[in-house]
C-alpha cells in the first residue's frame, strides 16, 4: 500500500498532522480526503491568519510547506554536501511573494534583478512547480538566452517535482527537460491519454541570445520565466515577439505572469535588460522607486539580502509589526543589514580595492551590488574607475539640469 502520510513540517500550522491513508477504513478515508482537499485549496487560494489581518498566498504556502530545493550545508570538515530540504521563510520570499500578488492584481509583469546566491531561480522554479502541480491544462515556459541558463532553472524544477509530497506527485506523458514535460498517463488498454490526466506542461524555449526572439510563439503560458536576462543581447525583441503569448483570452490584464530575472555580473550584453529594468512602465513591468535616480525601476535585491549568514530569526508578528498569537509562532529569517555590511561586504570590498585591479573591483560590485546600477556594470571590459565615472556622470546631469532650469552659475 502506498504511503501518503509524511511528517511534514508546517510553519503555518505547526500542530497539524497528516491523516493516515487506509482504503479499508471509510472513516479514515473520509478524513484523509477532506484533509487533502483543504490543503490543495490552501496551495491554490491561500488563507488568512491573525483574525483576517494577514493573507498568506497559495504560492507562499506551497513554497514553504511542500516544495523542495537542493541546499548545500557545510559539514564539520568544511566540505559541503547536497541535501534536499523544504525552503525556509525569508524576508526575500515575503517580498517577492507580495510582488507576485501585486502583479496579478495590477496586470503587470515582473523584472527581478540583484545579487547572486539568494535564490531568484529557486523562486521561479517553485512558481512553475505550483502551476504544474495544481492547474490542469496549464503551461509554464522556461526561457533563457542559452541552453545552460535554461538548465539551471529546470534542474531546480526537477528537484522540486521529484521530491514533492507523494500526494502531489504526477505521472508524466513527456519527460524531456530540453523541450517539454507533461503530466498525465495513458490507458493501458487503448494506449490513449487518460481523460483524467491533468495535461499540465512545462515547456523550454531557447531565445538563443535573442536571435530566435519568436521562440515562445505558439505557447500560452500562465507563467513564463526568462532567466539571466542580462545574457540576452536582443532582450527587447524577445519581449515584444513573445507578448502575444501573454494576453490570450482578451481582457485588460495579461493571462501570464512573466518573470524576467537577472544577476549582477552576468550583464555583459545586458544593455537592453538595463533599459527594461530602468523603464519598467514602458514594458508593463511592476515598478518601484529608484533610490539612485528618483525614477522608476524593477525589483532590486541587494547584496546584503543575499547572505543567509546574516539573516536572523524574527517572529512574523515582529517583522510585520502586527502583534497577534498566530504570528508570534511563525519564524521568518530577516536580514541584519548592518552586520552584513560591516562583517562581510565592506571587508570584501576592501580586499578587492587592495588588489589594485579595477576589473577585480568592478567584478565584486557587479556580483554583490549595493545599488541597482552596479548590476549593469560591464565586468570583462571596463578598465576604468567606475565610482569616479559615476560621480562625473551625476555632475554632468546636474549641470545639464541647471542649464535647463536657468540656474547654472546663478548665485543665491
Amino acid at each position: 500500500m502506498p504511503n501518503y502520510t509524511l511528517d511534514t513540517k508546517n510553519i503555518w500550522f505547526p500542530d497539524q498532522r497528516e491523516p493516515l491513508y487506509d482504503p479499508s477504513d471509510p472513516e479514515l478515508m473520509s478524513e484523509f480526503t477532506a484533509y487533502w482537499r483543504r490543503e490543495k485549496d490552501r496551495c491554490i487560494n491561500g488563507f488568512t491568519i491573525a483574525d483576517g489581518q494577514v493573507k498568506i498566498s497559495g504560492f507562499l504556502y506551497f513554497h514553504t510547506t511542500y516544495w523542495k530545493i537542493a541546499a548545500y550545508p557545510e559539514r564539520q570538515d568544511g566540505k559541503k554536501v547536497r541535501k534536499i530540504i523544504t525552503p525556509v521563510l525569508r524576508d526575500t520570499d515575503w517580498i517577492v511573494d507580495g510582488d507576485f500578488t501585486r502583479c496579478e492584481e495590477e496586470g503587470k509583469f515582473y523584472d527581478l534583478v540583484g545579487a547572486r546566491d539568494w535564490g531568484k531561480s529557486v523562486i521561479g522554479a517553485s512558481k512553475a512547480g505550483q502551476l504544474y502541480t495544481f492547474f490542469d491544462n496549464s503551461e509554464s515556459v522556461i526561457s533563457g538566452g542559452a541552453d545552460n541558463y535554461i538548465k539551471l532553472a529546470t534542474d531546480k524544477i526537477e528537484d522540486g517535482l521529484t521530491n514533492i509530497h507523494p500526494m502531489w506527485k504526477k505521472n508524466r506523458l513527456a519527460n524531456d527537460w530540453k523541450r517539454e514535460v507533461k503530466a498525465g498517463w495513458k490507458d493501458k488498454k487503448s494506449n490513449q491519454i487518460d481523460p483524467k490526466s491533468s495535461n499540465s506542461r512545462i515547456l523550454m524555449r531557447n531565445y538563443e541570445n535573442g536571435i530566435k526572439s519568436m521562440a515562445a510563439n505558439g505557447t500560452r503560458p500562465g507563467f513564463h520565466l526568462i532567466d539571466e536576462e542580462g545574457t540576452i543581447l536582443h532582450f527587447i525583441a524577445c519581449l515584444k515577439d513573445s507578448d502575444g503569448c501573454w494576453w490570450s483570452g482578451g481582457g485588460t490584464k495579461p493571462s501570464c505572469l512573466v518573470m524576467a530575472a537577472g544577476t549582477g555580473g552576468d550583464m555583459e550584453v545586458g544593455a537592453e535588460a538595463g533599459e527594461v529594468f530602468n523603464n519598467p512602465d514602458a514594458y508593463n513591468f511592476l515598478s518601484f522607486e529608484n533610490p539612485e535616480t528618483g525614477g522608476r525601476m524593477g525589483r532590486f535585491i541587494d547584496a546584503l539580502m543575499s547572505r543567509m549568514a546574516f539573516k536572523e530569526k524574527q517572529s512574523l508578528s515582529q517583522y510585520l509589526g502586527i502583534p497577534h498569537p498566530d504570528l508570534d509562532n511563525i519564524t521568518i529569517l530577516v536580514t541584519n543589514r548592518e552586520r552584513a555590511l560591516k562583517e562581510w561586504w565592506e571587508p570584501s570590498y576592501a580586499k578587492a580595492l587592495k588588489s589594485g585591479n579595477q576589473k577585480t573591483v568592478t567584478k565584486f560590485k557587479a556580483y554583490w551590488p549595493l545599488v541597482p546600477s552596479d548590476c549593469f556594470l560591464v565586468v570583462n571590459s571596463n578598465p576604468y574607475n567606475v565610482d569616479a565615472a559615476k560621480k562625473h556622470q551625476l555632475k554632468l546631469r546636474q549641470m545639464a539640469q541647471g542649464m535647463h532650469d536657468g540656474t547654472l552659475g546663478r548665485s543665491e
